[in-house]
């Protein structure tokens, strides 16, 4: 067998214990969302507030991210 095969049997090796540890993480980060649920925010003005935070927030990462 030629090392050219031999790396690409390992990288196959590689890729399959890859993808169950990835279905694993996936099935965890499920569990962790469904184990904490989302707060329902019923005041109007509160959620408009949240909705103002969250978009100074994430327009700031993204301003960071693109200057960099």
């Amino acid at each position: 067998m030629g090392p050219e095969l031999e790396k690409v049997e390992n990288e196959v090796q590689r890729y399959q214990t890859f993808v169950p540890l990835c279905e694993e993480i996936v099935a965890a980060n499920d569990e962790i969302c469904r184990l904490r649920p989302v707060p329902v925010v019923d005041d109007e003005s509160a959620l408009e507030q949240l909705k103002k935070k969250l978009r100074r927030h994430f327009a700031a990462k993204r301003t960071k991210k693109y200057s960099a």
